[in-house]
């Protein structure tokens, strides 16, 4: 059994892979490595904001577009009408109580 180091370094490392899923498998095993239940996936897009934008008041200038990555949790298989969350931690509410 994986020490629980071993498992938050991986959950991490996942966290912060910037690639974005492509493939259903791919959103799966991201679900997987994320601590979802084995039906749920993870969407992963990387999506660039550009290089001018607005912070509250400030304005902010920088040379390159600034990259987010951005997850879409899915409690199944993405576009049949299964529940979909933009945030980890609302999403991890609702799968600790998830029976697969």
């Amino acid at each position: 059994m994986a020490s629980d180091q071993a498992v938050l370094d991986a959950m991490g490392a996942a966290m912060w892979d910037p690639q974005p899923t492509g493939t259903d498998l791919k959103a799966q095993q991201l679900a997987d490595a994320l601590g979802y239940p084995t039906s749920w996936r993870v969407v992963r897009t990387i999506e660039e904001m550009p290089p001018e934008h607005s912070s509250g008041e400030e304005k902010m200038v920088d040379d390159a577009a600034t990259r987010c990555i951005v997850d879409r949790i899915y409690a199944g298989e993405p576009g049949t009408g299964c529940d979909m969350w933009f945030h980890h931690h609302a999403a991890m509410m609702v799968a600790q109580e998830w029976d697969d």
